[in-house]
């Protein structure tokens, strides 16, 4: 178990990110995601765990590529970032 986690690696399920509420939209700049993220979770009653056996990466996607296209669409607005 661990406090809060890291603003720049955070993994959670789906139906933890809807009961949590996502991301705050009424916060503004960046920074804090993580401490408000954190504390939700907490309140939930969740827990944050590390998982140092895990591995990040970003896989570049190439649209004429079918391996790599993506698969999926995400319509204009629907993505959710800090102000």
């Amino acid at each position: 178990y661990v406090p809060i986690m890291s603003g720049g690696l955070l993994a959670m399920s789906r139906r933890w990110w809807n009961e949590t509420g996502g991301y705050d939209t009424r916060m503004i700049g960046w920074g804090g995601e993580n401490i408000d993220q954190s504390l939700r979770i907490w309140l939930c009653g969740g827990e944050i765990v590390n998982a140092p056996d895990s591995y990040v990466a970003h896989m570049w996607r190439v649209a004429s590529n079918p391996k790599t296209r993506p698969r999926y669409t995400v319509p204009g607005g629907a993505v959710v970032t800090n102000r």
